[in-house]
């Protein structure tokens, strides 16, 4: 889950694919220190998190949700929720989905 505050990097952050995404999240991270927060988790099938915790910053421009799964051809894997902050991730075997909560 990556929450964007700068407008600059929307515009690089919404072209890329999730495989893409994951080869230079590192390097976006040194690039825009203050311009994401990046939330990852690594998931096996059928586990469940809560993710309480997890808060989106007052100046949210965008959130994207990234999912790399093994495969091969790679899947998009990229879904952009704008400013939706709750909701459930689902992962399937081959995608994900996203429902925002409601209220």
């Amino acid at each position: 889950m990556v929450y964007v505050t700068d407008r600059k990097i929307l515009a690089a952050i919404e072209k890329l694919k999730a495989r893409d995404y994951f080869a230079v999240r590192t390097q976006l991270q040194r690039d825009y220190p203050t311009g994401l927060t990046i939330r990852g988790w690594e998931l096996q099938a059928g586990q469940q998190v809560v993710a309480d915790a997890v808060a989106a910053p007052c100046n949210l421009a965008s959130t994207f949700l990234f999912a790399d799964f093994a495969g091969d051809p790679p899947q998009e894997n990229r879904l952009r929720l704008h400013k939706v902050k709750r909701g459930t991730l689902t992962l399937g075997e081959e995608g994900f989905s996203w429902t925002p909560d409601k209220g």
